[in-house]
């Protein structure tokens, strides 16, 4: 029996797909796949899909967890993208 897992990745809720995409690459992230509803975002060897399905309730409740290599570069690279509204 293989139970090796290849991947798995989280349908992240977007209210506006294209401002959402805007926001992702401007973190770095990379666009393998777009429609008008879906995209597939892609960062080293991490990916998420960006879906156009917005539920209040659910979109309120979602949480992602990103582990990264370098919690300070990764703070940098936010502030530097201009993404963070503080």
């Amino acid at each position: 029996m293989n139970l090796e897992t290849i991947e798995i990745k989280a349908f992240v809720p977007a209210r506006d797909l294209a401002e959402s995409l805007d926001f992702y690459k401007a973190l770095g992230f990379e666009a393998t796949m777009e429609s008008d509803d879906l995209a597939e975002l892609r960062h080293s060897k991490t990916a998420i899909l960006l879906s156009q399905f917005y539920n209040p309730a659910h979109a309120n409740n979602f949480v992602m967890h990103m582990l990264v290599a370098s919690a300070d570069d990764w703070y940098r690279n936010v502030v530097d993208s201009g993404v963070w509204r503080h």
